[in-house]
């Protein structure tokens, strides 16, 4: 639904909705529950879901696939000038011919007008870019299966699949065992300890609409600034955590404690949103479901090895402190896969507009030639997606 000089941006809003709804659900399970039963609180939450979806349904309509391609709307000219009706194409033709013009896609693809040469659509860039009509769509050349298996040949998704399992084993930590931690290990009340993990959450969803926005200003200036960004916050993240693990006790300032569980969740959350956006970026749109997916995995899977991993440690050191100061680690590790996009993100953005752009130069041709020729030239796009990637 939107390009990539805006995904960063929605990409927090979404993460920062989807957190205040979980906090808003726990302060209603907390104060309805043991008032009225567990079931009620589940009730309440579902009516604005229904309504939700009804309206979604009701007023939304779902865009065709790739339409916010930066590469489809270089290959997109509207001429509102000489438009005669919606859902018509004008000046597709590279070399300024206008025979085409007035023109239907079915037109097309019966065979009215002349040919546009894929290569002249490709270099349909500049000044004459504008945004997609409804007549250029992208249009997938590759089945599933091949799709996903083209993920593994993409060097900044596989890193940012790896990062997922380090990069999450901290958080892990902070939901399971922090409370806890805060007041068995280092003498605070429960009270006390719960509002410091709460800071911590309040600061992750203000680090979440900060990394989202900041981090789209430096993708649309330079998109390694952004690598370097959201990289250098996980890597922070890691000193106000240490802090937390090791310089509070029943003595120590309240006030600090809180204002460095705040800075922890700041900068750990920086890192999320925007890695949801450069794994759209670099992915072709029908790839985009499966590249979420195992993305989704590898976070589940640290979020879930973090716990695990720290029942082995404290096995294996004796001490719960120096199994979370371990686990703590994985940030630093997740810092560093990260920070090696910054010499993959161009490449693979670049070959993934690529390819979207000779896939809809390939469905013009085929367009004007109404099928034929065209349909048997349909397996060489396919394979330059396979080697793109």
């Amino acid at each position: 639904m939107f390009g990539s000089e805006k995904r960063n941006l929605v990409s927090a809003l979404v993460g920062g909705g989807m957190g205040f709804g979980i906090a808003f659900g726990q302060l209603l399970a907390g104060f309805v529950g043991p008032a009225h039963g567990w079931r009620l609180p589940f009730v309440i939450v579902s009516i604005p879901a229904f309504l939700c979806a009804a309206l979604m349904v009701t007023t939304l309509t779902e865009p065709p696939r790739g339409c916010q391609e930066s590469s489809v709307k270089e290959l997109t000219k509207k001429d509102d000038s000489n438009s005669k009706k919606p859902g018509r194409c004008f000046g597709l033709c590279a070399g300024g011919g206008d025979s085409l013009e007035g023109t239907t896609f079915e037109e097309r693809s019966a065979g009215v007008g002349n040919e546009v040469a894929p290569e002249q659509a490709v270099g349909l860039v500049g000044e004459e870019a504008m945004d997609t009509g409804p007549d250029v769509q992208y249009k997938p050349m590759l089945d599933s299966w091949d799709t996903f298996k083209l993920l593994f040949n993409n060097k900044t998704a596989l890193l940012l699949f790896v990062q997922g399992i380090p990069g999450c084993l901290p958080w892990g930590l902070v939901a399971v065992f922090m409370s806890d931690y805060l007041s068995d290990d280092c003498g605070m009340s429960v009270e006390s300890a719960t509002i410091v993990v709460s800071m911590f959450g309040i600061g992750a969803f203000f680090g979440l609409l900060f990394g989202g926005g900041y981090g789209q200003y430096l993708y649309n200036r330079n998109k390694k600034h952004l690598v370097i960004f959201f990289a250098g916050f996980e890597l922070v993240g890691t000193l106000p955590l240490i802090f937390l693990l090791n310089g509070v006790s029943a003595d120590s300032s309240f006030a600090m404690a809180n204002f460095m569980a705040m800075c922890a969740g700041f900068c750990a959350s920086v890192t999320g949103p925007n890695i949801r956006a450069v794994l759209q970026n670099v992915t072709l749109p029908e790839q985009r479901g499966s590249a979420f997916a195992l993305l989704n995995t590898t976070d589940d899977i640290g979020k879930g090895a973090g716990p695990f991993l720290i029942s082995v440690f404290v096995t294996a050191f004796g001490d719960r402190k120096a199994a979370f100061n371990f686990v703590t680690m994985g940030w630093i590790l997740g810092a560093f896969v990260n920070a090696l996009i910054y010499w993959t993100i161009v490449e693979d953005e670049d070959k993934c507009q690529d390819t979207v752009r000779k896939t809809i130069a390939q469905s013009i041709e085929m367009a004007n030639r109404g099928g034929g020729k065209a349909a048997e030239e349909l397996t060489l796009i396919t394979s330059e997606a396979s080697q793109v990637f």
